[in-house]
């Protein structure tokens, strides 16, 4: 690492695994994470953000740049136009850290996102981060420096690398030391927005939640809505940018449950898409099984013994299920209590499936 670093990224990035084996909430963590690196590696600001595990979509918007207006071009510009370094691709790669310039060999331009956004807001290159467990992309950072800087470095992006799996864990753990609380009983809403993105229609539901939605941000609309509808927009006009994930998203809502939101595009008698419903609901056991499985840690073993027992099997049809030994079954129940800090079958089964203890 680069004498320039030095103390400085030693020391901070003490703080930030200290950090990460403490703080109990994910935003707070982030944001405590934001305020180290920039002292390490030092940027004109970009965007910070919870996602969902699995499609990358942002949860919440932890810190985002000073001008709404460009914050909506860029996200926008994210989700529906194939680009160098998206966050879906760097995602399925299982990147940690990179620069625009390290990714086009210093020709920035080769980015329509740079050409488009970048350059004429005066700003130069970027460096992504995802902050990851296995294949879990918990939360992610765009940062990006002023047209006259120096590029990031390659020292730089080393010591990003070296703190993304330490806070990919912490965030982890964040979410794992809440428990799941069941959903409120609130029936589903929907929102309707037009080709612009804008809000049209929202029924009194959809209101409902979006008010217990968390980090907002300063988009006209929460960042997880506007996301699944440019994505679904996307999707059917053949746009959305390769590797690009499924058109929906798991959150948590302040009161602990966990939220679904998925979209689809709304098309006019001549089968153009012209408006984007977005529908708000509870997640239920398919969306939430796998999530928690994510949180929790498990393995792909194990999560397949969680759910047979979730489903009532008994542990004798749970090995020949899948072919494994009672004794093995035994020991992949034993690794999952201590993962979950459970001691019985209805503890975890409260865990996975609150509204069933």
């Amino acid at each position: 690492m680069k004498t320039v670093l030095g103390t400085k990224a030693v020391a901070a990035q003490e703080a930030i695994a200290a950090l990460a084996a403490d703080v109990r909430d994910p935003a707070e963590l982030l944001e405590e994470v934001r305020l180290r690196v920039e002292r390490v590696v030092p940027n004109v600001g970009g965007g910070w953000m919870l996602t969902d595990p699995r499609t990358v979509v942002p949860t919440s918007l932890v810190a985002n740049g000073p001008h709404a207006e460009l914050s909506r071009r860029f996200f926008e510009h994210e989700l529906t136009v194939p680009d160098v370094n998206g966050f879906a691709e760097l995602h399925r790669r299982g990147v940690a850290a990179t620069s625009l310039g390290e990714a086009t060999n210093g020709r920035p331009e080769l980015s329509p996102r740079y050409r488009e956004l970048q350059a004429p807001s005066g700003l130069g290159d970027e460096a992504r981060v995802l902050f990851r467990t296995g294949e879990a992309t918990w939360a992610t950072t765009c940062v990006a420096r002023a047209e006259d800087d120096a590029f990031f470095d390659e020292d730089e992006l080393a010591w990003l690398r070296t703190i993304a799996p330490e806070v990919g864990r912490g965030l982890r753990r964040a979410l794992a030391s809440r428990p799941c609380e069941p959903a409120p009983i609130w029936a589903p809403g929907m929102v309707v927005l037009d080709e612009a993105g804008n809000v049209e229609y929202t029924t009194g539901e959809a209101d409902r939640w979006l008010a217990h939605m968390p980090g907002a941000g300063p988009l006209h609309l929460h960042a997880t809505v506007l996301a699944v509808a440019m994505q679904a927009r996307a999707e059917t006009l053949a746009a959305a940018p390769a590797h690009a994930a499924p058109a929906q998203a798991r959150l948590r809502v302040d009161t602990g449950a966990w939220l679904y939101v998925h979209a689809s595009a709304l098309r006019d008698a001549s089968g153009a898409p012209v408006r984007t419903a977005v529908m708000l609901e509870p997640a239920d056991r398919a969306q939430l099984l796998p999530l928690l499985a994510d949180v929790h840690g498990l393995t792909a073993r194990e999560r397949d013994v969680v759910e047979l027992l979730l489903a009532g099997l008994p542990v004798e049809d749970v090995a020949g299920r899948l072919q494994i030994s009672r004794h093995t079954v035994r020991d992949h129940v034993k690794a999952v209590f201590a993962k979950l800090g459970v001691a019985s079958r209805a503890e975890m089964t409260a865990r996975f499936l609150p509204e069933l203890a």
